[in-house]
């Protein structure tokens, strides 16, 4: 789980209590104006797998993304 989040629990009015020059008055988060925000065309992900027995999980860590991989030889490359 991660120590910080945009929820009411561990969200930006919290975020000092854990990382004191948070309290500060330039500090984020930063006010990204969604109206002006522009959908960027990316190209698929692509894995290379040194095996096809692994398992991978994806999960919302709140702040990113995490990817798990699980199984023999689970070396993975990962482009796009």
């Amino acid at each position: 789980m991660a120590d910080w989040d945009y929820g009411e629990e561990k969200g930006p009015q919290k975020w000092y209590i854990k990382y004191p020059a948070a309290a500060g008055k330039r500090q984020s988060p930063i006010d990204i104006p969604i109206k002006k925000a522009v959908q960027a065309t990316l190209p698929q992900l692509k894995g290379v797998y040194i095996t096809d027995k692994i398992r991978q999980t994806l999960h919302n860590v709140g702040h990113g993304w995490k990817l798990v991989t699980e199984g023999e030889n689970s070396d993975l490359s990962l482009s796009g």
